[in-house]
Formats: C-alpha cells, sequence, structure tokens
C-alpha cells in the first residue's frame, strides 16, 4: 500500500534535522531532540532540568539558617564543650529512663481480690438471747490477693442491702499468701423500705469492703469486691428480713383451737392485725413445717390496718407433748411485693408467735393425746459397721416397746435427724399380749462431732389403737453407751448414757 502524502511529508522535514530513525511507532526516541523547537512532534520544549520537586529540604534549609546566624562555626570552634553536653544529655536519658522502669506503680482504680466463702461453712445468723430477735450474720471467708507484693489487703467487712455495720476478723493478705477468717454485719430492717430493697435484691449486691495499702508509696484506697457464693448471704439475710418485718407488723390477737373428729389434729385460727400501712398478701403455711403444720384454708390476704382469721392444721408428732411444733411460732409466707413466686428463695419463711394461744391448742389435744405414752427400753446393741475417717457407722439396736394402750406399733421408715438416720427392719409390729413390741432398728451414726452437739438417736412410732398417736421416743441406754463409745470414745457415748 502506498504511502500518504501526509506522512512522507513529515518524514522528509525530520530527516533534514536528523530526528527521524524509522517508523514513529516503532518505540524508539532521541533523547537528544526532546527540546528541540523544530521537532515536528513535540509541541513546546522539554526542559529536562525543572522534572520532578527541587525545593530544598529541611536539612538543607536548617543548615543554612544555622550558617547565616553562624552557629556551625561557633560549634566547631567548641567542640570539646559540646561533647561534654552531648553526653551529659545522654546520661541524664538513661537515668530518666531507668527511673521510669523502676518506679512505684500506684494503686490500679480495680482491686485485683477475690473473696470467696470458706468450705462447706454455711453463713450464720446472730441471734440477742435475750430477746431471740435475729442480730446480724457471720461466715468464714477466704481473702486471696493478686496485687504487687508490697501491696497489703485488709477485708472490713459485707456490705449490701439490709446489712450494717460491717466487720471482720481476718489477718492481712499479700500476694500469694490467702488468709481465712470472719465477715460480720449487723442486720438492719426495721424500716419497710429496708425489707424492700431485701426483698427486690441479688447476689451479686452483697459486697466485701476491703482496704488496699502500698507499703512503697504510702497510697491507700478503700474498694468493694465480690463476694463469692453470696447466694447463702442474700437467702439469710432475706429470711431474717422477713422475719423482722413480721414481728414488726402482724400481730396474733387471739387464738381459737377446735380438734379434727376422728384424728389426732387440730385447727387452729388465729386473729392476725397487720399494723403496717400496707398489705401482707398471700399469707399461707410454709411447706417447712410440713408435715406437721399445713394449710387448712386458702391464701390469705391482709389489708394494711386490719384484722383477717388465718387459719392452719396442727398434726402432733409427738403426744407426749402435742404444742412442740409451735414454740417457735407458726411457720408462714407472704408476698411483700407484687408479682413475686411466694417461695421459700423470694418470701422465706417467718414464724407468727402464739405466746398466749400455746395452752388453748394443748387443751384441745388432751382429749386425743390422753393415752399413757409408750417407753423404749433397749436390750441389746451391736456395732455393725464402722468408718475410721470420723467414726461414723451404723449400730443395730434391739428394742422393748412398752404399750399400755395395746394394738400395733406403725415405726417411721426412715427417720433422719441430726442425730443420724433410724431405719426400722420392721414397719409394722404388733403388741403382745403382754404388753410389749419388739422393735429393731439400725442407727446410722452420722460422725463423732456431730453426735457431740445433736444429742441421741429418737425412734419415731405411731400407736395404733383407737387412734394413731404418734410419739417421739428417745434412743438411750447402757448398751448404747458401750457400743458408740467404741466408735467414738467415752465422751460422745455418754450422750446416750
Amino acid at each position: 500500500m502506498a504511502e500518504p502524502s501526509d506522512v512522507r511529508a513529515r518524514r522528509r522535514a525530520a530527516d533534514a534535522h536528523g530526528a527521524w530513525h524509522g517508523d514513529p511507532l516503532d518505540g524508539r526516541l532521541d533523547l537528544d531532540r526532546l527540546d528541540d523547537p523544530l521537532d515536528p512532534y513535540g509541541s513546546e520544549p522539554l526542559d529536562l532540568d525543572v522534572v520532578g520537586d527541587d525545593s530544598p529540604l529541611l536539612a538543607e534549609r536548617l543548615r543554612t539558617w544555622m550558617e547565616g546566624r553562624g552557629v556551625l562555626v561557633w560549634l566547631r570552634t567548641h567542640r570539646p564543650v559540646v561533647a561534654v553536653v552531648v553526653a551529659l544529655a545522654a546520661l541524664g536519658l538513661v537515668a530518666a529512663g531507668g527511673w521510669w522502669l523502676a518506679r512505684p506503680a500506684y494503686l490500679a482504680d480495680e482491686a485485683r481480690v477475690e473473696v470467696t466463702t470458706s468450705g462447706q461453712e454455711p453463713a450464720r445468723l446472730i441471734v440477742d438471747p435475750a430477746t431471740g430477735h435475729i442480730t446480724g450474720i457471720t461466715q468464714l471467708v477466704l481473702l486471696s490477693s493478686a496485687e504487687t507484693p508490697t501491696v497489703t489487703v485488709d477485708a472490713l467487712g459485707v456490705v449490701g442491702p439490709g446489712l450494717s455495720r460491717p466487720t471482720a476478723r481476718i489477718p492481712s493478705s499479700v500476694a500469694g499468701a490467702p488468709t481465712t477468717g470472719a465477715v460480720a454485719a449487723d442486720v438492719s430492717c426495721d424500716r419497710p423500705e429496708e425489707t424492700d430493697a431485701v426483698v427486690t435484691s441479688r447476689a451479686a449486691d452483697y459486697r466485701v469492703r476491703v482496704q488496699r495499702t502500698d507499703s512503697a508509696t504510702g497510697e491507700q484506697r478503700i474498694d468493694t469486691v465480690p463476694l463469692e457464693g453470696a447466694e447463702e448471704w442474700l437467702r439469710d439475710v432475706r429470711r431474717a428480713c422477713v422475719q423482722i418485718a413480721a414481728d414488726r407488723d402482724l400481730e396474733v390477737r387471739a387464738v381459737d383451737a377446735a380438734q379434727v373428729e376422728g384424728s389426732v389434729a387440730a385447727d387452729i385460727r388465729m386473729l392476725v392485725r397487720n399494723s403496717a400501712d400496707r398489705p401482707w398478701r398471700s399469707v399461707r403455711v410454709s411447706t417447712l413445717g410440713a408435715p406437721t403444720v399445713v394449710a387448712a384454708t386458702p391464701d390469705i390476704d391482709i389489708p394494711a390496718g386490719s384484722e383477717e382469721w388465718v387459719t392452719v392444721r396442727l398434726w402432733p408428732d409427738d403426744c407426749s407433748d402435742p404444742v412442740r411444733p409451735l414454740a417457735q411460732g407458726v411457720p408462714l409466707r407472704a408476698a411483700l411485693e407484687d408479682g413475686i413466686a411466694v417461695t421459700e428463695s423470694r418470701a422465706p419463711t417467718f414464724y407468727l408467735p402464739l405466746t398466749n394461744g400455746l395452752d388453748t391448742v394443748a387443751d384441745a389435744l388432751r382429749t386425743t393425746c390422753t393415752a399413757e405414752p409408750p417407753t423404749a427400753t433397749i436390750t441389746k446393741a451391736r456395732v455393725s459397721g464402722s468408718s475410721i475417717q470420723d467414726g461414723s457407722g451404723t449400730i443395730d439396736i434391739w428394742i422393748d416397746l412398752a404399750v399400755p394402750s395395746g394394738g400395733v406399733v406403725e415405726v417411721q421408715q426412715p427417720l433422719a435427724d441430726r442425730a443420724g438416720v433410724v431405719t426400722p427392719f420392721e414397719d409394722v409390729v404388733p403388741v403382745g399380749a403382754d404388753g410389749i413390741a419388739q422393735v429393731r432398728v439400725q442407727w446410722e451414726v452420722p460422725g463423732c462431732f456431730a453426735m457431740l452437739q445433736a444429742g441421741p438417736p429418737v425412734l419415731s412410732v405411731r400407736v395404733a389403737s383407737d387412734l394413731r398417736r404418734p410419739y417421739r421416743l428417745p434412743l438411750t441406754g447402757e448398751s448404747m453407751r458401750t457400743n458408740l463409745a467404741r466408735l467414738c470414745g467415752t465422751t460422745a457415748g455418754s450422750v446416750v448414757a
């Protein structure tokens, strides 16, 4: 194909200046002709000296400034002085860095301290022996510190809803050396708003107040940290405050009791006055009282400033002392706040005392519990198993039960209390012609230390003749003492002598 005329003209023009070397698209470029004003492909001459940014650098500007003021000349003429100053400055920087690394650290805003309930020891309510009122709560705890080695931690007590005057008897703790001691506080629920705060509180609301002291700086800080296992504190404080509220607001004004026909039981009607300015709702019998004290009517609401009859049914567990289950009072529950479940955790049991009404109840049961009670004589006892660790074990016991009224003896299966578990070999034992029922049971000893606190085991029976009358008979005697002494020594043996 023939070359276009315009291309041939441009080629000839370029050859005249020596800048054309072949096809313009062959990728070759003559750098010597880039700034030629006669370059047919350049619109303007190209100055290669201004490619990029030719502004002076910071170092160049600083050097120019120092030279203009004679600083560089002065530094060159005073080099020894400059060297000393630079060395001293370097030493100062090193010393400052060393101090910074070794400086005493200030106490952190958040305490690195743990307080946990110690072992299986439960929280205990403190009761005033003169009045019988709950005054405080205490528990053993473990205090652990993860602070720096110069920090000492002291526990000051437990704080939370319904508590006041926190105290602690715990040795100081440092990092890696936990200590054990008791924390305590007074229970303060005298005002209704304090009771409301406890009823609606959570376990996390109960915390331990601690003091941190740094021996290196002398700094002290007081903080609160969580109490691990505070659920038991919440339960006990709530129970104490509800009992205080019941003692403050409720009063039994009258008691009426009547025997339940054909059974050893009595219906007890209590006229309860609410002197508070708020109602007590859903008052009912607590399940802690079952099966001895049970409900006889639906739940009762006692409006503010009014009186209502509350009825319960008492099933005595011992005709020898039929009103013993009511010695502390009638176990009840109530909803102190709207919408809460009437359970033991949210609405704990409180006791309504029958100070002037126990005789009335005893009179109602006197006609059914008039039979002469049986007597238990232990004819033989034998250790059938033992544990070396804690002295617990089992003892087989043979009992002659004298029943003047005759009939049949029903042995409770099994009966467990603080003194261990008593399990009969036979549930029903007939009374012989001689008025003797031969009963055999096995006693599981709870442990030597527990025995010293619990007292002798109890055999619970019902004598069925015209009525089923209940009795609780302590198991004591020389044979019991001898066998228990084999397990726990003479001191524990004397408990059942």
